[in-house]
Parts: structure tokens; sequence; C-alpha cells
């Protein structure tokens, strides 16, 4: 893939894969405890903020990532809760 970057500290997260970590890096997440202190949404409304086509499966991802869980085994009442926030960005 053009442009993407060499796996660094946030790939060793849930979810976490080249691209998504290029794209915190990008918004200036550059480490795990940076990640934490965002959290899931404010981390995605920062990609958000430069990418408007990141879609609702890269905000799961990256909240699993916070919770260090596998998106797949967030409940259907947190999608319920992060797909309002998602529509609302």
């Amino acid at each position: 893939m053009k442009g993407v970057m060499a796996l660094g500290d946030l790939s060793s997260l849930p979810n976490i894969g080249a691209v998504i970590e290029q794209k915190l890096n990008e918004a200036g997440i550059l480490t795990r405890e940076r990640l934490m202190e965002f959290g899931g949404k404010g981390a995605f409304a920062l990609i958000r903020a430069n990418d408007p086509d990141a879609c609702f499966s890269m905000l799961c991802a990256i909240e699993g990532a916070t919770r260090g869980i596998r998106w797949h085994r967030l409940t259907e009442a947190e999608r319920r809760e992060l797909r309002q926030y998602f529509d609302g960005v």
C-alpha cells in the first residue's frame, strides 16, 4: 500500500494494523498512552476531521483497541451507541 508506514507501538493493540496506525499517527496519536487519553471516540473524531471517509468499522476497531479486545467482542448495545456517535460526527 502506498504511503503506509512501518508498524509501531500502536500495532501491538488488538485491531490496529498499518492503515489504522497511520491514520492515528497522522492525527497526532503516536503512543498507546495518547490513544488511551483520547479514547476510541476522541481518536476517531481526530481521524474523521482529516478523513471524512473514515468508516464505522474503523471506529469500532479503535474503540476495541482502547478496551484491549477484538472489535467483534463489543456488545450489541455498545455497537448501537457507537453507531449513534458515528452518525453524529
